[in-house]
């Protein structure tokens, strides 16, 4: 059973698609979700980085809001965003993962990115990779 949902955000359309997938799973289950931004760079960090998660998190707060469904909010702090997110659902005891297939790494991919590849490889729980 699908209790605990945490989706993998970073302000990309891609994230975007898996928060929103995210919510109506989370109403369909009656799961609680959290969207996750983790702020890549080693700490301490620079204003600048802390306030894009704070926007990048209000926005999905606002598609949320949008939605009618409750999604609690995190930002963590990782140079290894992947880790990031894995440690997360280790941590929360989260159900499934949700991550878009390409994020703003700047790198791109051929299938997927290799953030979403490598929480798929490691993940302790199920994970979906949204398109």
């Amino acid at each position: 059973m699908i209790k605990k949902l945490l989706v993998a955000v970073d302000g990309s359309p891609e994230a975007e698609k898996a928060a929103r997938y995210a919510l109506k799973l989370g109403r369909a289950y009656d799961a609680s979700v959290t969207a996750l931004n983790v702020i890549g760079v080693e700490p301490p960090i620079e204003r600048e980085d802390e306030r894009k998660s704070k926007e990048i998190l209000s926005h999905i707060k606002e598609i949320a809001k949008k939605a009618k469904a409750n999604c609690k909010t995190k930002s963590r702090i990782d140079p290894i965003v992947h880790r990031g997110i894995l440690d997360e659902a280790d941590e929360g005891g989260y159900d499934l993962i949700i991550i878009g297939s390409k994020g703003l790494t700047g790198i791109k991919r051929m299938v997927m990115g290799s953030v979403a590849e490598n929480v798929a490889r490691h993940a302790n729980c199920p994970v979906t990779v949204i398109r």
